[in-house]
């Protein structure tokens, strides 16, 4: 039966062989893998059950920082808002959601392997000198 714990374990394997493939250099693998989990712990998500709010919170931030990670921003983005229209969001997540969306750091834009960091705004919204 696929439950959320089958598709969050699933989910778990896949990032940490994407951390795997990072500490080895394959960064075109490690993209893959992280998308593979993304997509894992989006099923997990949707196989929630509407009382566990704190669950879904936690499982929301996941799959969305996943799919950054995974370099699908386009994606990411799409899942925070849908999360986030929910009314009975924990704050926490909310604050989370919000900040991944933002780009606050940016993890979609941030190199994989390396620190979060703010990124620089696009040249047209940059400060002109």
């Amino acid at each position: 039966m696929m439950n959320w714990l089958t598709h969050h374990r699933t989910s778990e394997t896949f990032a940490a062989q994407a951390h795997g493939a990072l500490r080895e250099g394959r960064r075109a693998d490690a993209e893959a893998l992280f998308r593979r989990a993304a997509a894992a712990e989006e099923l997990a998500l949707r196989q929630l059950d509407a009382s566990k709010l704190r669950t879904f919170g936690i499982t929301a931030v996941s799959a969305v920082a996943l799919w950054c990670k995974g370099t699908e921003g386009a994606r990411a983005a799409q899942l925070a808002q849908e999360c986030l229209t929910r009314a009975d969001l924990t704050m926490q997540a909310r604050e989370q959601l919000e900040r991944l969306r933002a780009g606050l750091p940016s993890p979609c834009s941030s190199r994989l392997s390396g620190p979060s960091r703010p990124s620089r705004p696009p040249r047209s919204l940059a400060p002109q000198s």
